[in-house]
């Protein structure tokens, strides 16, 4: 027992490390999260125009995104059946070496295996003949990609999540087969249900997402499709179970996400409801997660299908469609498009984030700014519902949306968050404030403002633009007021650890050591903290004899807050067993 070591440690009335919480966290690719941009970087149209896809790549994850969606078409990978190309390994790293996660859309046809009868042979939009021969390309995906170290493409990533197909319920982008509507919906059932058997026997973790459909659509909406009169999954009833997530794109671009004196049923609160009670109701499936996989407002040059709206418009819609989706239980939201990666050359040019490459960056337009503001502070809070006695705005699915006040709140740890805005005239409001936190006011361009505070209540002035109000624990210094260290005559040293958190806050701790007293030595000195860190506390004993010492060290926070730390080491003759309870047999 005396062989044991010279030294034994006890700490009492430790204290448990309070878990870290930085300022601007960041999710792993690995976790759906809501921040999502379809940036379209693996795209032929990126490297024949000469775009700069690592910078692209890196500017989406400067903006606060997790994930990228790209289109993985089968025409261009597998040109010939069973003739894999395999210059798309390289691109997808690229996007992952960015710390982005993948969402792989798999879509378009190869000459060999469209179907013979769809209007303009030639079109790569035209459905498979066979099923069966798209759920093996996309098992030859799934199984490259998944991470699992067998027939994975070199170094790549894992690609967590699959979309079948994009937009089915539109005929540009899924062909008519023989004019025949019917037989058109149920093609896409029955990929759907080889598609997604192949994708779960290779990799059962990944998700399946259906089709991206456009929802509240008079001239092709995307429910109908699925599941109308002769929808995909009322001829194949097995396709209703064949996904994990309702893909979504509730676009609206020639109207505000909440635009007053629309049908409620048309804004995207209506969009939603209508596609949850939608799953519920019709499919059985009031679980399924819904990712709006596509949404978007264009400045110019736009086209009759985007119509041009101002640029800070754009950026206001960005927050207020976002912030409305996650509230209502939206798990992921991708905005259409990181970059024009057409060019100009699509009904949706407009719609981008970044301006085209010139000298050598890209121009953030107001939209990147909101996105970026919008991510840095909502990232891993929890959505909350409304702020009583600020929100007025009411949904009545019966008429036209009158607008009011949207407050809406938000949590991450002790930190509040709310977003407030009026789609209508200014409004003023009075909003209440928590005592004893630090309050943080913030526009939709991440400047801070002062609004009249009196007491705790802040009266501002609402508008079209949103705001954000941020209210967060200040730092402190936690650390628990005393240390006993146990040692025998002739030891070097005794050691402990002790943990210094800044409490349960986001705000950095900046600390320094001070007034240690002599024999007594304290490591790290000084530091910056969010969250909880070790010190390393040693006391000499070398020539000590039997007796107890006491010592102290201060520990100094930027708040003009300091803690200090009482440290009593008792040296003994003879380490006995009555000292190591937790170590004799």
């Amino acid at each position: 027992m005396r062989k044991l070591g010279l030294v034994l440690v006890f700490l009492f009335g430790f204290v448990t490390p309070a878990p870290a919480t930085p300022d601007a966290p960041t999710a792993q690719p690995s976790v759906i999260t809501p921040w999502g941009i379809n940036g379209y970087l693996t795209k032929n149209e990126r490297i024949t125009t000469g775009d700069n896809v690592p910078l692209l790549a890196q500017k989406m994850a400067q903006a606060g995104a997790n994930w990228s969606l790209e289109e993985l078409p089968w025409a261009e990978i597998e040109p010939s059946n069973g003739n894999f190309r395999t210059s798309y390994d390289s691109r997808i790293k690229t996007v992952a070496d960015a710390n982005l996660g993948i969402i792989g859309m798999l879509l378009t046809t190869p000459a060999w295996a469209r179907e013979t009868s769809c209007a303009g042979n030639n079109n790569y939009w035209c459905p498979p003949s066979d099923p069966a021969q798209y759920a093996e390309f996309a098992a030859w995906m799934v199984e490259r990609y998944d991470g699992d170290g067998i027939n994975d493409a070199p170094g790549s990533p894992r690609i967590a999540a699959w979309q079948i197909w994009n937009e089915p319920n539109f005929l540009e982008t899924w062909s008519s087969i023989n004019n025949n509507e019917a037989l058109r919906r149920r093609r896409y059932g029955e990929i759907l249900v080889a598609s997604y058997n192949a994708i779960k026997q290779a990799d059962p973790t990944a998700i399946v997402v259906a089709g991206g459909v456009y929802v509240f659509d008079g001239f092709s909406d995307g429910l109908e499709f699925l599941n109308g009169n002769n929808g995909a999954f009322r001829q194949v009833p097995a396709a209703k179970n064949s996904f994990d997530v309702l893909g979504i794109h509730p676009y609206m671009p020639t109207i505000a996400p909440d635009s007053i004196g629309t049908f409620a049923t048309v804004t995207l609160e209506g969009r939603l409801l209508n596609s949850r009670n939608w799953l519920s109701n019709d499919l059985g499936r009031p679980n399924a997660p819904i990712w709006i996989t596509e949404i978007g407002w264009c400045t110019s040059p736009g086209s009759a299908s985007c119509p041009v709206v101002s640029a800070e418009n754009q950026a206001r819609y960005l927050i207020r469609s976002f912030v409305i989706a996650q509230q209502m239980g939206v798990q992921h939201i991708n905005w259409l498009q990181l970059e024009d990666a057409f060019n100009g050359g699509h009904p949706f040019s407009g719609s981008e984030l970044l301006g085209n490459l010139a000298n050598n960056n890209y121009t953030p337009k107001s939209a990147y700014t909101a996105f970026q503001t919008m991510a840095y502070l909502l990232t891993t809070a929890t959505p909350l519902g409304t702020r009583a006695g600020v929100h007025t705005h009411s949904y009545v699915g019966n008429g036209n949306n009158t607008g009011g006040v949207y407050a809406y709140r938000y949590s991450r740890g002790s930190t509040e968050i709310d977003v407030l805005w009026t789609p209508g005239a200014n409004t003023a409001i009075q909003f209440p404030l928590t005592a004893g936190k630090q309050w943080i006011f913030r526009t939709r361009n991440n400047q801070t403002f002062s609004p009249t505070i009196n007491g705790t209540t802040a009266s501002i002035v609402l508008t079209n633009d949103p705001i954000f109000i941020v209210q967060k624990t200040p730092a402190s210094i936690n650390i628990q007021p005393s240390l006993n260290l146990l040692a025998e005559v002739g030891g070097g040293e005794a050691a402990a650890l002790i943990p210094l958190s800044n409490g349960d806050s986001e705000t950095a701790l900046n600390w320094t050591i001070s007034n240690i007293s002599a024999g007594l030595s304290v490591t790290p000195s000084s530091g910056s903290l969010v969250g909880t860190t070790n010190l390393t506390i040693r006391a000499q004993v070398g020539s000590l004899s039997s007796g107890t010492y006491t010592y102290q060290f201060r520990v100094n926070g930027n708040n003009g807050i300091s803690r200090t730390v009482q440290v009593t080491l008792r040296v003994v003759n003879q380490l006995e067993p009555v000292y190591l309870p937790l170590v004799r047999k």
